[in-house]
């Protein structure tokens, strides 16, 4: 098979941008785009598991759940703790920002973080 060969069923709509980054966990998803915005996707899919099954001629389209801000550059890479109860992003504005993902806030910005631009960052 082919990713083109699949049927076109489902449209998480939200960035304003290309998205460059995105991340799962048992929390949920999460999406950085060139926008300067952190996304928050619902992680309980089987709410639409009956529409899916049902043939349509336009795909279900999922809006966020939340949106973080705090970056003043493009966001590059977002990356969860293992409990997916913290997450960190990295931006091209030289900083990190640590996440609470229950309460949508920032831990913890490390502002030039790096003499240059940060394409991605993890956990371990």
């Amino acid at each position: 098979w082919t990713p083109s060969s699949l049927p076109f069923c489902m449209s998480l709509e939200g960035h304003r941008a290309p998205v460059i980054s995105a991340t799962w966990t048992n929390k949920g998803l999460a999406s950085v785009s060139e926008d300067m915005a952190i996304l928050l996707w619902p992680h309980d899919v089987k709410k639409y598991e009956r529409s899916l099954r049902k043939p349509k001629s336009h795909p279900i389209i999922i809006q966020p759940t939340g949106t973080l801000s705090g970056h003043t550059a493009q966001v590059s890479s977002i990356s969860f703790s293992s409990d997916g109860m913290t997450m960190v992003t990295a931006s091209h504005d030289k900083s990190l920002i640590v996440w609470d993902t229950l309460t949508k806030k920032a831990i913890k910005t490390i502002p030039n973080a790096h003499k240059d631009w940060i394409n991605t960052c993890a956990f371990s």
